[in-house]
């Protein structure tokens, strides 16, 4: 947020209720309620231009960046380019001029809360004309009237309008709208003066104590050169940066499985299981089975039950703490017929109480903890586990005799 406090990352939300119209074909979803006609702001005329079909750039022209992300506008990421085919208020430009601060909005003459905005957006022009502020609305109106309509809308809401107007010729709403990943009009995007897009919403979604726009906030932070644009541009590349993680993480696992497949094929046990270790780490919860597998063939195809202890113990102190299923499935597999040892006997009284102890422990559950606490020589214990698992059902019912072999069981003596 900026250093006025205000909570700025609130204003990702995709349209307010009431304030947004949503872009689809033959689709418009505006408010039936009449709004009241606001003051006129006291703004000069932007100066009418012809049709043009170019422009050249000025020369301060943005300098070229590439987007975080290929193919989408965040917050952080260069002002693209406006493609327009006609230009109705202001001077024509295809690219933002450095050192102003810019608000591109995009609406339609069929929005109602595209209307109801532009008087707050004209508020906005007058009230920072003076610190370069440049507020030029793209309008998305498609189709061969497109361009009279607009004319049109133009002249009839005169007094409504203090800022630039222009048409796209298609590629502004693609560059902007759709790359923002926005699907509501208006949105308004915030340009620094640097040509970085510090802030993408609707212009008059409301926030902070007295309700305003959130854009007011974040327009005085910008032009006071007070805007935390840094915590923003954290804010909206978190996801994408996650989501370039997970895939880097998913690649170097599919290599690591495909190496240990092959070293596994070629009877090189050893090196195929040291790999484990390696795709468990990256991603324990997608790889639990794996790590299972690991403890079986060091306890049941190698021979090596201290070896297997040890590293069931390590799972319980690691990866699996908290993953209740998988420390059932180790503590059924120490508990079984292979004898373990005492290391891997106990780390499976252990892991079967830890499951026990937590919230939701049913008798299955309780009953894994019998079964390992009678295979390590705990027969007390066991004997009152498994009446505890059995006393979830009332006497007599076949629930209640299932369990109760299992105490009976444990009660006798070797």
């Amino acid at each position: 947020m900026g250093q006025s406090g205000f909570p700025i990352a609130a204003r990702i939300a995709l349209g307010v209720v009431g304030v947004g119209c949503v872009v689809a074909v033959g689709l418009v979803v505006a408010p039936n309620k009449a709004t009241p006609p606001s003051p006129k702001p006291s703004v000069p005329e932007p100066a009418e231009v012809e049709t043009v079909e170019t422009a050249e750039a000025p020369e301060q022209a943005l300098p070229t960046r590439e987007p975080f992300e290929p193919g989408m506008l965040l917050v952080g990421d260069p002002a693209p380019a406006i493609t327009a085919s006609r230009w109705y208020r202001g001077e024509p430009t295809d690219r933002l001029e450095l050192g102003r601060v810019h608000v591109v909005d995009l609406w339609a003459t069929w929005c109602a809360p595209c209307v109801r905005a532009m008087p707050h957006l004209s508020e906005l022009q007058a009230q920072y004309a003076d610190d370069g502020l440049r507020v030029i609305a793209v309008s998305i109106d498609k189709g061969n009237g497109a361009e009279d309509q607009v004319e049109r809308f133009v002249e009839r809401r005169a007094d409504d309008i203090g800022f630039d107007v222009a048409l796209d010729e298609g590629a502004t709403n693609a560059d902007w709208l759709d790359a923002s990943g926005r699907t509501t009009i208006p949105t308004s995007f915030v340009v620094d003066a640097e040509g970085t897009v510090v802030w993408i919403g609707n212009p008059l979604e409301p926030a902070g104590e007295d309700g305003g726009p959130i854009i007011d906030y974040v327009l005085r932070e910008v032009v006071a050169g007070t805007y935390d644009i840094e915590h923003e541009i954290e804010l909206a590349r978190g996801d994408i940066l996650e989501a370039r993680r997970a895939r880097e993480q998913q690649n170097r696992v599919q290599e690591l499985s495909s190496q240990m497949g092959t070293l596994w094929g070629e009877g090189e046990i050893d090196e195929a299981l040291a790999l484990i270790d390696e795709i468990v780490e990256i991603d324990p919860v997608g790889n639990a089975g794996l790590a299972v597998r690991k403890a079986e063939v060091l306890l049941a195809e190698r021979n090596k039950p201290l070896e297997a202890s040890e590293y069931f113990e390590s799972l319980i102190d690691g990866p699996y703490f908290d993953d209740n299923d998988t420390l059932l499935r180790l503590a059924n597999l120490f508990s079984g017929s292979l004898d373990p040892g005492e290391l891997g006997r106990d780390a499976a009284v252990t892991a079967a109480s830890l499951v026990a102890s937590r919230p939701g422990a049913d008798p299955n559950t309780i009953l894994v903890l019998a079964k390992a606490q009678f295979a390590a020589g705990q027969q007390a214990d066991a004997v009152k586990s498994a009446i505890w698992a059995r006393d979830f059902f009332e006497f007599g019912t076949p629930e209640y005799e299932y369990y109760n072999q299992f105490v009976l069981q444990y009660e006798r003596t070797n």
